[in-house]
């Protein structure tokens, strides 16, 4: 997979987003970045053109970046914070739904009022089937039983994405912390008994470990047939700039300019040789004894949280790279 953020630019101001931060980069991706960034998609073979910001549907020529990902015979997936302007809502209506999925992230900050859930649930409706929905666990005391009031009445996809707000080296976000990890797993658990209960499917993010459940969690997760999948590795996110980094969280270690001839498979090799010292360790200090790490069913948990136990994490990367 590959993401295209086509824009820095966001309309909502969440204290845990590793989106953020692009004050030295264009504001909006140019139509002759995005273009490249599809050719990019076409040689490396992706099936899907993602589109993220920041919010996208703020890109001045949103509905120019629609036509040529559709020109592609792709499908489009958007993530978005559901606060969607009525103008790119109707461009967003004149797909048909199986050329779409719409990810809404609808984590409720504290600081805001029923308003955004108001224009969020207005966005769903209209949109209806081209709709899935996402949240991000920012804070351990996170309240998750709201979100399946959405499920009742609307027709949109049964599905959920779970996310953990994950460090951005370099920047300062919010992020869970993993001794904060185990209080989040029961949450989780409940929150996956009550999606089996109304049919919704939970798919999960990057950076979880199955320590952070305990047996009778891991148990239950299982048999509601959720997507667990332990994993990191590289996402490839082009941004506003022309750069393709890692992910969002390790963009303050080390980026690639996109040319004419680079593919995803080539910059995934790169980037895993670049992190192979981070990879050896995990977010615990006893993740070095866990078997679940030793046959790789567990990579150790997200490689940024992983860098952040180094003190100087840079000057190890550079030396990393210098081996």
């Amino acid at each position: 997979m590959a993401n295209i953020c086509i824009t820095s630019i966001c309309n909502r101001g969440c204290s845990y987003c590793f989106a953020q931060g692009n004050i030295n980069k264009p504001d909006y991706m140019s139509l002759n970045l995005f273009q490249r960034s599809l050719s990019f998609i076409k040689r490396s073979n992706i099936d899907k053109v993602r589109l993220l910001g920041g919010e996208p549907t703020l890109h001045p020529q949103f509905g120019e970046i629609l036509r040529l990902s559709r020109e592609t015979g792709k499908s489009i997936l958007l993530f978005t914070n559901g606060l969607i302007h009525e103008k790119e809502l109707n461009l967003l209506l004149q797909i048909p739904t199986d050329k779409i999925n719409v990810l809404i992230n609808i984590t409720q900050l504290p600081t805001e009022e029923n308003e955004v859930f108001t224009r969020q649930r207005r966005t769903i409706e209209h949109l209806g089937k081209r709709i899935s929905l996402g949240i991000n666990i920012f804070r351990p005391e996170i309240h998750l039983d709201f979100i399946f009031d959405i499920f009742q009445g609307i027709e949109i996809n049964k599905s959920l994405r779970v996310g953990l707000a994950l460090p951005r080296l370099g920047s300062e976000n919010v992020w869970l912390h993993p001794r904060q990890y185990p209080f989040v797993g029961m949450r989780i658990a409940r929150l996956a008994e009550m999606a089996a209960k109304q049919g919704v499917h939970l798919s999960f993010d990057c950076g979880f470990v199955p320590c952070m459940f305990s047996k009778e969690a891991l148990s239950l997760l299982r048999s509601t047939k959720a997507d667990l999948g332990w994993r990191c590795n590289p996402i490839l996110d082009i941004d506003t700039a022309g750069n393709i980094i890692h992910c969002f969280p390790l963009e303050g270690l080390f980026s690639v300019r996109l040319d004419e001839e680079i593919d995803a498979k080539t910059l995934r090799t790169q980037f895993i040789k670049k992190t192979r010292l981070f990879s050896k360790v995990g977010i615990y200090t006893d993740c070095s004894e866990c078997d679940l790490k030793h046959i790789g069913e567990c990579p150790g948990g997200c490689l940024a949280v992983r860098a952040k136990r180094f003190q100087n994490y840079q000057d190890l990367e550079l030396k990393n790279n210098d081996s």
